[in-house]
């Protein structure tokens, strides 16, 4: 008796019935979501199921059980949102480049130590965020992504950026908190398209004075790393708007700090200063200060001329050490 045919569709079909998911070859743009399903393997045909249809864009696996992604799913060529974050992966396949189409690539919570050299090939991608993962080295085919908006690197194990990052002149937000930077290379000065930098909790001695090209950034978060200083370089930095460098080692906040025309949050909790200075004052964009855990500080009387000031942060049993 010979063995009756079941195409890839119909076995991807009956499988994803089984978590009340419906397959549906006429949907444009299909988006199928199974999340939080408690799945530890996908059908090594799954991406199979797909390649004719051609209309399966959004794939969504977040919160589940999966050690491996099949390689078929690499031969979704419509796919353009890819979310495999919080599984149990280790790796992502070298087929991933196949993804032509692919526009955010999700994979945050998994124990991935490196990504694929072929992620160079996906140069439709806006967004890659590979947050919670056990990264140590990004590779120079990264510097391939040139439509890359956005990366979240955050908590990973990262100590350097390759050179390469410095064609990705589309990048507007780079997240890499949590790592084991000790010091930024001057690629980052050549991301003149950046508008947020976020380097909370690393191990970082000081801002490299190629942070002025950045000319349109507006928030540059360095708080709990190993700074002694602001660099005078900051100062350039004509569209910051949010400045957080609290919990370092600073012993002052210099006179340039008034050259910062846009500024409207200030964070400065938890460093070793005495005083501001006078040109504080003349930063009148100032909304927000934010100055706890600070033993003493005296406070000049030019504050008295932003008068867009709302809020001076501090602890309630520390207002006393506060003068002005």
């Amino acid at each position: 008796m010979s063995k009756i045919y079941v195409s890839p569709e119909e076995k991807i079909r009956e499988w994803l019935a089984v978590y009340d998911v419906e397959f549906n070859e006429q949907i444009e743009n299909l988006k199928i979501r199974l999340v939080r399903k408690k799945i530890s393997m996908l059908p090594l045909c799954f991406g199979d199921a797909f390649s004719e249809s051609n209309n399966l864009t959004t794939l969504d696996l977040y919160d589940n059980k999966i050690e491996e992604l099949p390689a078929s799913i690499c031969n979704i060529i419509s796919l353009e949102n890819l979310n495999c974050g919080g599984n149990l992966l280790e790796s992502l396949p070298e087929e991933i480049g196949n993804l032509s189409n692919l526009k955010t690539l999700f994979y945050p919570n998994n124990n991935i130590k490196k990504l694929p050299d072929s992620i160079s090939q996906l140069t439709c991608l806006s967004m890659l965020n590979c947050m919670y993962n056990e990264v140590e080295e990004l590779n120079e085919s990264i510097g391939f992504l040139s439509n890359l908006k956005k990366i979240c690197l955050n908590n990973n194990h990262l100590s350097s950026f390759p050179d390469s990052i410095s064609n990705l002149c589309s990048l507007e937000i780079l997240y890499f908190n949590n790592n084991d930077f000790t010091e930024l290379n001057d690629s980052i000065g050549t991301l003149t398209s950046l508008k947020v930098l976020e380097l909370k909790n690393n191990i970082i001695k000081s801002i490299p004075d190629c942070i002025s090209n950045l000319s349109s950034l507006e928030t540059l978060m360095c708080s709990h790393n190993n700074l002694t200083e602001l660099n005078e370089s900051i100062g350039y930095l004509s569209s910051l708007k949010h400045l957080y460098f609290d919990y370092n080692k600073i012993h002052s906040i210099p006179d340039f700090i008034n050259n910062l025309s846009s500024l409207e949050t200030i964070f400065f909790s938890g460093i070793n200063i005495t005083t501001l200075p006078d040109s504080f004052g003349d930063i009148t964009s100032l909304i927000v200060i934010s100055c706890l855990y600070i033993k003493y500080c005296s406070l000049p009387s030019s504050l008295s001329k932003l008068t867009s000031l709302t809020l001076i942060e501090c602890d309630e049993d520390q207002k006393h050490l506060f003068k002005s």
